[in-house]
This record gives C-alpha cells, structure tokens and sequence, in this order.
C-alpha cells in the first residue's frame, strides 16, 4: 500500500452546522486510488469505499467496498469522536495531498505540502501561457459540439467565451478553495461545462417558464453553466460555505451575469416554510447534494407546483428509487424518473432523476439534516 496513512478524528458530522452539510472535508483532497475506512487501520470491517478510476470524487455515488453505498458528505455511521483511517494508494496520483492532519468542520483543515518535484496545476488564469488558455477554449468549443450546442444555438455569442473563462477560473482557485479533484483542463471542461449542460438540454422542453436554483453550487457547476446557456432565466446559487459564496460572486461579477445571484444558505433552510426560496422556482437542482431521498427533499420544497426537481446523479441512483418515491409522495411530487445521458467523449454514465411537483409541499418539511439523513418521511 503506497502513500501515507493517517487517522483523522471526526469533528463535525452531517446535519452539524458547524460541518456545513460534510461530515469528511478530506475526501475533496483523495484522488483514484484513495480508500477512506470507519476506525483504525486493522479495523477493515467494510465500511470503507475506493475511488475507481474515472470518477471524481464529487460523483454523486463512489464504488463501496464492503456493498454499503457511499456518498461525499460523509461515511454512514460515522460520528463525532469517531476516527477515519485514510490512505492513499494510487502511484499515480502520488503528487495529490496525501497527509490530513485535523479536520475542523466544513472548510478548516491542514495538510501537507505537495510531494517535491511535483508539477503545478494545469490552470489557464489570466496572463497564463497562451496555449493554455487556447486548449480550455478549444476544449468549451469540442463540448458545446459533442452536446449539440453553440454559441449560435445558445442565443448568446459570448457563451463559448464565459464558459472557458468558467473553468479557467475554476482551475486558478482550486488550490485556495478546493473546488474540484480535476486539475487537467480538458477534463474539467467535461465535468463542469458538457455534463451540466447535456444534463439541463436533456430535461430543459419539461421545465416550464421561471427561475432556477441551483443547491450546493461550490465551484458553479452546474449552475453557472446552465446560467451562461439560459441566459433569459434567473438562476439563484444556494452555497453554504462563505468562502465559496465569495469566489462564486467574484465570478459571476467577472463574467457579467446578470441573471445570476448567489444566496449564502444552507439549502434546506433557505427552503423552508416561510422563507424567501420557499415554493418559488420552476426548477431546483443538485450534484454531489446527498443521497436521492435526502436530496429531494431539499429540492422539492424550493420547487413551485409544476415545476421540476432535477438532481445529476451517478451510477448508483437506481438503489435509491424507492426510497426517493416514497419522499416524493411525501412533499407532492410525482415519482422521481431517471433517464440516462450521455454525449461522444463522456467521462462516466450520468442520469437526470427529475421529479415533478403536483400539489405544496407540508409546512414540516424539509427536516432537518441530521433527521433527513437517519429516517425517510413517514407515508402521507
């Protein structure tokens, strides 16, 4: 087993608004090859998962070692007190930060240096080598064919340009914020710009007329994307964490949206009863949000009658259909769908599980995290 092993106390869990929705920070900085187990390092009881190559770890669903699923937020049944055993295997991701000294919520934590000899980044930020900036460029122009979509198509001629100055963005801040695993331009092309909008094209004729809300936006994906495509509709960011809130105004002022506004929320109390996002767009979305169920019932409520909750989901969404049914009939929403999406170069099998809203969502609703997370809403 190459690489370092350490073990990482827990000091903030799901639901913990001090952990701001995750319960293991770390897991952003692992790249392929990463294993993340429950207890110490003899303690191999199958609560643990790997990265399988070709996954971020922002997918929705990672590869469980032991048949349990696993989300980013956090390991099933791990709690405050608890310690993580992290290691790092992969040769080839030797250069990735492999020590995690401390976890202290949300976006605090220490870590080691990148290992001697390691190159920078691949980022395209301003006043970068040309031939950088060109391959993000060329990168945006390849996607927006493969997914059926120009800036012609797009209504907008400066779509192709917003989009690579998107992920050159992205790319820049990511070692400050931690924004994505992805270093490499083209593939962050394909992660944040193809795959959010061949997500939204694929379910964009069942939207009807409105603002969108995108929950848990991070670095912008898929929101900001969509924003630059829909450029006639309000799109509202709903992201918890304040220095992610800043970097996504700071980028939104920077790519002139004015359809765009950024809400520093946690998603499910900027969504319930009585506050402003309450029941009021046609479209509310997530990655990487939480587990189907969890996720819909966040959505759900920001959602008017009518309108869709849509959530871009991994390979591992269909075991959750059931259980993401029954919260649908619980806060007036027809039975989620899932309809699988793809476009020449894909890096991994996407769907869009969207779920229609037929009546007002009940005033409980959402729970709250740490109760979403541990038990599905009784029948209605």
């Amino acid at each position: 087993m190459g690489g370092e092993t350490v073990q990482v106390p827990v000091t903030a869990t799901p639901g913990d608004e001090a952990g701001d929705g995750d319960a293991l920070p770390l897991i952003e900085l692992l790249g392929v090859g990463a294993e993340i187990h429950r207890g110490g390092a003899a303690e191999r009881d199958g609560a643990g998962v790997r990265v399988p190559a070709g996954f971020a770890l922002d997918d929705l669903f990672l590869e469980p070692l032991g048949g349990r699923p696993f989300h980013v937020g956090g390991l099933g049944g791990v709690g405050v007190g608890d310690t993580v055993h992290v290691s790092h295997m992969s040769p080839s991701r030797a250069c990735a930060p492999t020590i995690v000294t401390d976890v202290m919520g949300s976006s605090s934590m220490r870590r080691s240096t990148d290992a001697p000899g390691c190159p920078s980044p691949a980022t395209a930020p301003a006043g970068a080598d040309a031939g950088a900036q060109l391959d993000v460029g060329q990168a945006v122009d390849e996607a927006l064919a493969a997914v059926g979509l120009d800036g012609d198509a797009a209504g907008a001629s400066r779509t192709p340009g917003q989009l690579a100055r998107f992920v050159a963005t992205l790319l820049r801040e990511n070692d400050r914020l931690g924004l994505t695993t992805i270093r490499d331009p083209r593939e962050a092309v394909q992660r944040h710009v193809a795959e959010p909008l061949a997500g939204w094209r694929a379910i964009a004729a069942t939207v009807p007329d409105g603002p969108i809300a995108e929950v848990g936006s991070g670095g912008g994906a898929p929101g900001l994307p969509i924003a630059i495509l829909a450029g006639d509709r309000e799109v509202t960011l709903i992201e918890a964490r304040t220095r992610r809130a800043d970097y996504l105004r700071a980028l939104v002022d920077d790519l002139g949206l004015r359809n765009v506004r950024v809400v520093e929320e946690r998603g499910e109390v900027f969504a319930a009863d009585g506050d402003e996002g309450r029941e009021r767009y046609a479209c509310a979305m997530g990655r990487a949000l939480a587990k189907l169920p969890v996720a819909l019932e966040i959505l759900l409520p920001l959602v008017q009658v009518g309108g869709l909750a849509a959530v871009f989901a991994g390979p591992g969404a269909s075991r959750w259909m059931p259980d993401a049914a029954r919260v649908a009939a619980a806060l007036g929403a027809e039975p989620p769908a899932a309809q699988a999406v793809t476009w020449p170069g894909a890096p991994l099998q996407l769907s869009m599980v969207t779920c229609r809203k037929s009546s007002r969502t009940p005033g409980r609703f959402p729970r709250a995290m740490r109760r979403m997370r541990r038990e599905l809403p009784p029948p209605p």
